[in-house]
Order: structure tokens, then C-alpha cells, then sequence
């Protein structure tokens, strides 16, 4: 009989780029994360932030979750 190893599930997130929408993404992040799964969330330098300092807040609940930080090339493109 051949027995499988169970591995933790892993769940990526991907907000859109602002504290509307990453906020809310964060507290179901928090909510997998409670539950044992591995969450990460993809975001930008400037979200991660405010995302890791809303995070640390409330660390307790969330403590399985990570931060995937991409660049956004806005200066490259003339973004602010």
C-alpha cells in the first residue's frame, strides 16, 4: 500500500493595486492562514508597506502568510 505525505496547501493572492482592495484581500489571507494554509500575497513595494504594517498589527491570526514583493516599473513608464 502506498501512502502519500500530506502536504500543506498553499494559496496565492493577487490584489489590485490599492489599500481598497488589498486590505479586505489581507483579512482573507489571514482567515486561510488561520486554517493551516500556506497564504502569499503578490504585491508591489509601495502596497507591501502598508500591507506589512497592517500585518504586524494582528500578526497573531495571520502567522502563515508571506509577501511576494514584485518591482512596478512606474518611474520607467512616467507614473508617479
Amino acid at each position: 500500500m502506498e501512502t502519500k505525505a500530506h502536504t500543506r496547501p498553499h494559496i496565492f493572492f493577487l490584489p489590485f493595486m490599492g489599500p481598497g482592495h488589498s486590505l479586505p484581500l489581507l483579512d482573507i489571507a489571514k482567515i486561510f492562514a488561520s486554517r493551516g494554509v500556506k497564504s502569499s500575497i503578490i504585491t508591489t513595494p509601495v502596497s507591501a508597506a502598508l500591507l506589512s504594517k497592517q500585518h504586524r498589527t494582528s500578526k497573531s491570526l495571520g502567522s502563515g502568510i508571506e509577501f511576494l514583493v514584485i518591482k512596478f516599473p512606474s518611474a520607467e513608464v512616467g507614473l508617479p
